[in-house]
C-alpha cells in the first residue's frame, strides 16, 4: 500500500536499461573515484564510497553498488533516449499495480516529463525534466515509487529472464464442506523479449553481493548454507533518517523465494534490512545460526 524510493535495489532496473540500449555490456568499464562530474566540477554528485572503487564494469558495480557506475550508466541513457529509463521500469511492471488480490494496492511511481510538468503546475521553475533527475532515479532516488511487492516482482521477472507473474494470495477456494470451488493458477502478467544473457549478467551481479569479499552483503550471509543472491539499498529521504532495503532470492542457482525487507529510518541496507533478510530464510530453511551482527556501511 505504500511506495518508497528504494535505493540502489532499484539498480537492477537501470543496468536492464542500459544494456537493452547498447549503452553497456558487460566489458565495459567506469573509472568511480568517488564522484561524478557529469555536467562539471559545479556539479558533483557523491558515490557512497567517497575513496572511490577504481575500475568497474557492470559485474563489480552490482556487487558493490558503485553510485558513480549507474551515474554515468543513466547519463549516456538519457543523452541516448531521454526516457529510455522510464520505459524499462514501466516494462518490469513499475509505476502500475501488480494486480495482486488484495484491496488498496499502490500503483507506485515512474517519474517523467509529463508528471513533473503536472505536479509542479503551481510552481513553472520546478517543471523542466533535467539530466539530474534521470540520475537520481538511475539509484532509486528522486521521485520514483515502488512498493516492497513491486519490487518483489522486478526481481522475480529478473529471475525468470523476463518473465513477469502476477502475484496472488488465495491458492483455492472451497466451500464450506471443503469441496474445491476454484483453483488458482499462476498467470503470465507479461513477457520481456530481451536475450536472457542481460539478466544472466545481473543476476551474477547479485550473487555476488552476498558471496564476493566485496559484496555489501557478504558479512551478513557469511557461512549461509544456502546460496543467497540480492541487493542492498538504503534510501535518502528528506527530513528522516534513511530507510533500509534489502532485495533477495534464494536459492541462488534454482530460485525458490524472493524475499524484499524495507525498515523505515532503519539506517543502511546492508547492516539493517540484509541481517531480517537471513533471519527470514533461516527460518525457512531450518537454519540455527545466527546472522553476523557486523556493522556494514554500504549502501
Amino acid at each position: 500500500m505504500s511506495g518508497y524510493p528504494t535505493g540502489s535495489t532499484f539498480k537492477v532496473v537501470t543496468a536492464l536499461a542500459g544494456l537493452a540500449n547498447g549503452i553497456v555490456n558487460p566489458a565495459t568499464t567506469f573509472i568511480c573515484r568517488g564522484r561524478w562530474n557529469g555536467w562539471g566540477s559545479g556539479w558533483t554528485k557523491w558515490g557512497w564510497k567517497r575513496s572511490g572503487h577504481g575500475k568497474v564494469n557492470l559485474l563489480r558495480a552490482i556487487t558493490v553498488s558503485c553510485d558513480v557506475y549507474f551515474y554515468e550508466l543513466s547519463y549516456r541513457l538519457y543523452k541516448k533516449d531521454n526516457e529510455a529509463l522510464q520505459f524499462w521500469a514501466r516494462k518490469l511492471g513499475l509505476g502500475s499495480k501488480t494486480g495482486i488480490d488484495l484491496p488498496g494496492e499502490t500503483k507506485g511511481r515512474v517519474p517523467d516529463k509529463k508528471w513533473k510538468k503536472a505536479f509542479n503546475k503551481n510552481w513553472p521553475e520546478n517543471q523542466t525534466w533535467f539530466p539530474g533527475d534521470t540520475v537520481n532515479m538511475a539509484i532509486g532516488q528522486g521521485d520514483v515509487l515502488l512498493s516492497p511487492l513491486q519490487l518483489a516482482v522486478v526481481y522475480s521477472t529478473i529471475i525468470k529472464d523476463g518473465v513477469s507473474y502476477q502475484p496472488h494470495i488465495v491458492k483455492q477456494i472451497l466451500t464450506t464442506d471443503g469441496k474445491v470451488v476454484a483453483d488458482i493458477s499462476p498467470k503470465i502478467k507479461s513477457t520481456i523479449s530481451l536475450p536472457a544473457s542481460y539478466f544472466e549478467d545481473i543476476k551474477a551481479g547479485l550473487k555476488k553481493v552476498t558471496t564476493s569479499p566485496e559484496g555489501t552483503a557478504s558479512r551478513i550471509f557469511r557461512g549461509f548454507p544456502i546460496p543467497v543472491a540480492g541487493k542492498t539499498g538504503t534510501s535518502e529521504v528528506a527530513g528522516k533518517d534513511d530507510f533500509a532495503f534489502f532485495a533477495a532470492y534464494a536459492p541462488a542457482d534454482n530460485p525458490k523465494y524472493v524475499i524484499t525487507v524495507v525498515v523505515e529510518q532503519g539506517g543502511h541496507g546492508g547492516s539493517i534490512a540484509a541481517p531480517a533478510a537471513r533471519r527470514i530464510l533461516s527460518d525457512i530453511y531450518h537454519v540455527k545460526a545466527a546472522p553476523t551482527t557486523a556493522v556494514d556501511n554500504s549502501r
